[in-house]
């Protein structure tokens, strides 16, 4: 049993203006912890949580992360999980991935082999027990600052693993990709290491199937598992900060730099999808904001599971959640859309048939905002309406747009919830069920040929004794003008991520 999160009156919004409101749908998840929300992912009714800045056992920036489950009461903390050979600036929980029973934790600036910022990827699996760390993942040959673990991703037996700076010493690198398949032992062993000798390449990655997908420098390189392996197959467009998604032959790649034929002006951003066929992958729509403008960065965020594609847009003063799905004709068409103009300084986004999730790291208390589905596509994920109801229209192929423009977000404020104190099966503990007793050995990434070399494991991960995520009664949001001024700040300073 894991700690309940109870609710905080909504009439906190009334006398402290500048706390983010929140849609009418949503449940508010709130930590002291400003890196709360800073990635999060979902599968079903599991929510993961990066908090990549917190501090664990006095040592800043080490980072841990959060795994939330619903059960029949609402939203309990289920685990916090840390690395047990952890350190200082580690930023474990900078990405985080989920499939089904297996969590990845990206650590990038992890010390490997006494190489710094060579980075390392956990990997922990649900047990009868919890969830219990299994794996270190790292390269064969690791090098300083290769960030190892930059982006993860990960879709049954395979996950990939980006490694921007790989390669040589001090960063300097052209980078990588390392792609694992699990064995049948449940061990995960590398299949292969991508690479296209271009700076920064596998900044971002995605992997589905036999199709995996990396990015560097406005292009995204497709490949695709046979016989011998995984091999290149096609390159299409991409742009700078790409996200990158991949599900059932549909690859997302976003643009939240780009401008648009109907706009003037920088960073509008807007979406492009393509369908793999029997004459490869084919651009087949390009999806935007109803009401775009400069400086909106549609797209900064993306995710894709179950068939729904959710995205965000930047930092700036329009926030913005668009849903998509395709309806009985095939075309991608507009679901659900929430403009209630909430400005923060970062957010990721996790979308799954069950629940979609937002976070919002904030500089006095990070948050994640938790939608049912069921409340927002009642029944209703291929609908494709084109008349004013709030169901949006499709998008046509390569440059339809939306024309709805009243959506279906709200912005009236519910009762928030808030993280509770400690809690867990040992009092005093800190919530946490992942067993770090499990030393784990490092699968270590093999050099281009797929050999693999297996190295021994250092510590495992495990829980953290007593630094949860502690709770918040609505004090923790910024005020609404240090928001907005610090967000230009926010966004120049830290590197995009997944």
């Amino acid at each position: 049993m894991g700690t309940r999160f109870s609710a905080v009156s909504s009439m906190l919004f009334l006398f402290l203006p500048g706390l983010l409101p929140l849609a009418a749908n949503a449940e508010r998840i709130e930590s002291a912890e400003n890196s709360f929300g800073w990635h999060v992912q979902t599968d079903g009714n599991v929510i993961v949580v990066g908090e990549n800045r917190a501090s664990v056992n006095g040592d800043i920036n080490r980072g841990r992360v959060t795994v939330l489950e619903r059960e029949d009461n609402g939203w309990v903390q289920s685990a916090t999980l840390v690395a047990g050979d952890g350190d200082a600036q580690d930023r474990f929980g900078e990405v985080v991935a989920i499939d089904g029973d297996t969590i990845l934790v990206g650590a990038p600036y992890a010390m490997t082999d006494g190489l710094p910022e060579a980075g390392a990827v956990y990997v922990f699996e649900r047990t009868d027990s919890g969830w219990t760390h299994t794996q270190r993942l790292a390269a064969a040959r690791p090098s300083t600052m290769a960030r190892f673990g930059s982006d993860v991703a990960i879709a049954g037996d395979r996950l990939i693993v980006a490694a921007p700076r790989d390669g040589e010493e001090f960063g300097e690198g052209p980078g990588a990709a390392y792609i694992f398949e699990r064995d049948s032992n449940g061990n995960w062993q590398q299949a292969a290491r991508l690479d296209r000798g271009v700076g920064n390449y596998g900044e971002v990655v995605a992997i589905h199937g036999d199709h995996a997908a990396t990015h560097a420098r406005g292009r995204v390189f497709l490949y695709r598992r046979d016989a011998s392996g995984w091999n290149f197959e096609q390159a299409v467009e991409g742009g700078d900060h790409s996200e990158l998604e991949l599900e059932n032959g549909v690859l997302v790649v976003s643009l939240p730099t780009d401008s648009i034929p109907e706009m003037t002006g920088p960073l509008v951003g807007h979406v492009f999808v393509y369908e793999y066929g029997d004459n490869g992958w084919n651009h087949t729509a390009s999806l935007e904001s109803t009401m775009p403008g400069a400086l909106d960065q549609f797209g900064y965020a993306v995710d894709m599971r179950d068939g729904i594609i959710a995205i965000t847009n930047g930092y700036e003063y329009n926030p913005q959640i668009h849903l998509f799905t395709k309806n009985a004709q095939g075309e991608w068409t507009r679901v659900y859309e929430d403009t209630g103009g909430r400005p923060y300084i970062d957010k990721s986004i996790g979308v799954s048939a069950e629940t979609l999730v937002q976070g919002l790291p904030e500089p006095f208390g990070g948050q994640i905002d938790v939608y049912d589905m069921a409340s927002i596509l009642p029944g209703n994920a291929e609908d494709d309406e084109t008349d004013d109801d709030g169901s949006g229209d499709g998008i046509g192929n390569d440059d339809g747009r939306d024309t709805n423009d009243d959506g279906t977000g709200s912005t009236d404020t519910i009762d928030e919830g808030n993280t509770a104190d400690g809690g867990g099966d040992d009092p005093g503990a800190g919530g946490a069920t992942a067993d770090g007793s499990n030393a784990g050995d490092s699968a270590d990434a093999g050099s281009g040929n797929g050999d693999n070399d297996t190295g021994t494991g250092t510590n495992g991960a495990v829980t953290d004794p007593g630094d949860n995520a502690s709770g918040s009664d609505g004090g923790g949001g910024s005020l609404g003008g240090l928001a907005l001024g610090l967000s230009a700040i926010a966004a120049c300073l830290r590197r995009k991520r997944r």
